[in-house]
């Protein structure tokens, strides 16, 4: 087994097990330490992901921006939560989802031409 392959099925491996333990949030209510441990392991995911997609770009400013949002979302968890940090991690949620989303759709557009 490739060690590519393998690293990619405990990413979502991870990523499955946080999705269930926030559904079992929902049902069990968690302290929240855990609760926060739980959402941390979730940014840190995301944080990575984005870091991890932002290297296969072509485009060194979009590149650049998804790897400093996954380094954001990481780092986020270190700091002390205030409004301004909440408001860029929204940000940095949802920019790299939104440049994702474009560019597929010029390429297909490409394509089509």
């Amino acid at each position: 087994m490739e060690l590519n392959s393998l690293l990619h099925k405990l990413f979502f491996f991870l990523i499955a097990i946080v999705l269930v333990a926030k559904v079992m949030n929902w049902f069990l209510d968690f302290n929240s330490e855990i609760n926060t441990m739980i959402s941390a392991t979730m940014f840190s995911l995301i944080g990575m992901a984005y870091i991890y997609t932002g290297l296969f770009w072509d485009k060194k400013l979009i590149q650049t921006i998804f790897i400093l949002c996954g380094i954001f979302l990481i780092g986020m968890n270190f700091l002390n939560e205030t409004t301004w940090i909440s408001i860029m991690a929204i940000i940095c949620l949802l920019i790299p989802m939104v440049i994702g989303r474009i560019s597929s759709k010029d390429k297909k557009e490409l394509i089509e031409q």
